[in-house]
Order: structure tokens, then sequence, then C-alpha cells
């Protein structure tokens, strides 16, 4: 958690929580400083370790970065390997209206296109 919200204060002069970057992970918006030195500073080993301790699945995490790349400007060389890996080898699947709502914590919202809310 230290090394994630250093790079995110490194970046941003506005205040984040724990709170803040799980939100984060789960594609649940944020600010846009927040998002882009989350998923454009922090290595993906680190991601993943803390990911993993937070119970959020890869696959929600890899779907935060996406949106944050296409809305933020978020860009890591290593994630965007994940991302084509994932969909290269049929490991990739779309959000269903379950994930947006489980326990588990905010998913990416949809408008009605099915395009990601931010």
């Amino acid at each position: 958690m230290r090394t994630i919200r250093n790079a995110i204060e490194n970046a941003s002069r506005e205040p984040i929580t724990d709170g803040d970057i799980l939100a984060l992970l789960h594609g649940a918006g944020g600010h846009a400083s927040h998002r882009r030195a989350l998923f454009s500073d922090v290595a993906l080993a680190t991601l993943e370790t803390f990911a993993r301790a937070a119970e959020i699945p890869r696959q929600t995490m890899l779907h935060a970065y996406e949106a944050a790349r296409a809305h933020v400007g978020a860009a890591n060389a290593d994630l965007d390997e994940a991302v084509f890996d994932a969909k290269r080898f049929g490991l990739w699947r779309p959000l269903s209206r379950a994930d947006e709502t489980s326990p588990a914590g905010p998913f990416i919202l949809r408008d009605k296109t099915g395009f990601p809310k931010v």
C-alpha cells in the first residue's frame, strides 16, 4: 500500500485514502491524477500483489486500467501487455451487470450503450 500511496502522492496534490485506492483498482473512477499515477507509475507486479491481497480480480483491475488509459491517458507497457495477452488467449471477458453490482465492490459502471462511465 505504501508504494501505491507514494506514487499517487508524488503525482497529485489531491489527498487520497486507502478506500480511494481500492475504488481506483475496481475502476470506480476517482481523481484523474490519481488514476493516471496509479496505472502509469506503479509496477504491474505491485498492482497484482495489492489486488490479490484486497481480493480484487485481475480482470477487474485490467478493466480499470483500460478505462484509465482511455479517459485519463494512463500508460503502462506491462499492463498493455497483460490486457493484450488476456484478449489473445481468450481470457478476456466483458464486465457484466452482475460484476458492476457485486458485493466485492464497485466495478466499472457502464452507460446505456455499454461504454464505461467515468
